[in-house]
């Protein structure tokens, strides 16, 4: 038997199902892209979050900065 759960609370969320943010659009062909990688840089000042995003169509990839 194993120590798995019914919402299976173990396993990991993927970047995008975690963040309540609008999805971008693919410069090249107009499709939702998916979050495929999110990036925090901590400092005194600020954080710098880093989004990078792929087309699902064209494989179109690019890079958001944002400061928070």
């Amino acid at each position: 038997m194993t120590n798995s759960t019914f919402l299976h609370e173990d396993k990991a969320i993927p970047p995008d199902e975690t963040l309540d943010r609008k999805t971008q659009i693919c410069p090249r062909c107009g499709a939702e892209m998916w979050l495929t990688r999110l990036d925090k840089k901590l400092s005194d000042e600020n954080t710098e979050v880093t989004y990078s995003y792929e087309c699902k169509n064209c494989g179109c990839a690019e890079e958001k900065t944002a400061v928070e």
